[in-house]
């Protein structure tokens, strides 16, 4: 059973990492999850960390709400595998007001991502 995510600005480093883990291990084990069909998702998000990386007041909170429904897309496309993913992922989104928390956020993804590699998702 995948944890709560509502509260991840809450969490310590441990419990993200810890977290992470988690889902990455169920995403890939008991869902099957490609490697391919996280890292879009990755790429949008981190184009928007590119282009505000050196200026955070480039933040738009928009963009991110924007890259929604590309993400239910992608869940009707592949619904058993792809639709874990946006459950965990959706909420956290509505949860980013500034650049700080979009940080903590595409952080994250990317350990999620990361622990899913390291489980041998291809």
């Amino acid at each position: 059973k995948l944890p709560k995510l509502r509260k991840l600005f809450d969490w310590d480093e441990n419990t993200k990492v810890y977290n992470a883990f988690l889902i990455a291990t169920y995403l890939w084990k008991d869902r099957g999850l490609k490697t391919t069909q996280i890292r879009k998702f990755l790429d949008k998000f981190k184009t928007i960390r590119n282009k505000c990386k050196l200026n955070p007041e480039n933040f738009d909170k928009n963009e991110v709400i924007a890259i929604r429904p590309i993400l239910a897309y992608s869940a009707g496309r592949n619904m058993s595998q792809v639709l874990p993913l946006v459950k965990v992922l959706d909420p956290l989104i509505l949860k980013i007001e500034k650049y700080d928390d979009f940080i903590e956020f595409y952080e994250f993804l990317e350990s999620i991502v990361a622990f899913h590699k390291f489980l041998g998702g291809d």
